[in-house]
Parts: structure tokens; sequence; C-alpha cells
């Protein structure tokens, strides 16, 4: 197991395709959850950095490098049956996130991807 986790981590640093998630932590406001998503290295880079205002987080702010322009941070505010999906392309380099909060109400939830990596999962 740790011998896959090596050979993927290699792979995803050999490509230039990560997913980084660092959950929040309590008390409230300590420490937001923050997620890093970088697909391509160089000037064809695409790379978005989502942070919790909190935590737990009802507010987003998303801010992005699309190859050579970088897209003005913005902030989108979850209530319960809100989502949100975003994919940023840049020559073959591409980065997903989807953020939702279910109807019921809870935190927000992601999935992240860097290329197609393997989903990173988390809540803010």
């Amino acid at each position: 197991m740790k011998l896959l986790m090596l050979l993927s981590l290699g792979a995803g640093l050999l490509f230039g395709q990560t997913v980084s998630y660092t959950p929040g932590a309590a008390p409230q406001s300590a420490v937001p959850t923050k997620v890093v998503a970088t697909a391509g290295t160089g000037t064809t880079a695409v790379a978005c950095t989502l942070t919790g205002d909190t935590f737990p987080a009802a507010k987003v702010t998303i801010a992005c490098t699309v190859g050579p322009v970088t897209i003005a941070p913005y902030t989108i505010a979850f209530t319960a049956g809100t989502a949100y999906t975003f994919q940023h392309n840049f020559d073959t380099n591409a980065v997903t996130f989807s953020l939702s909060v279910p109807s019921s109400g809870g935190p927000i939830a992601f999935q992240a991807t860097a290329n197609g990596s393997a989903p990173t999962n988390g809540t803010f």
C-alpha cells in the first residue's frame, strides 16, 4: 500500500498534477479548509486555490491562474441546496472543482481533480 501511494505521488509530481487538501480545524475560525489543485507546469499550468472563510465554512474564496492569466479571486456564499462546478483549461491541462451543500444543509462538500487524476473529496 505504501508503495502504491509513493508511485501515485511520484506520477503526480512527474506529470505536474496535484490536489492538496488541508482540512479545517476547530475551534471555529481557527484554521479554515484550503484546497489547492495544480495541473501542468510552466506557462501552460492551471492552478486554483479554494479557501473557506471559517471552519466550518459558509463561504469559499476561489483564486485561479490559467496559463498566463490570473483570475481575480471571488467568493461564493453557500446555503442549503447550493451547488457550483467549474473547470479551467489551458492547452492540455485542466482543473475541475464541484462544490455543494445538500438541501438539508450541512458542510460544503467538494470534489477536485487535476488533469483527470483520481478525485480528492472533503468538506470546508
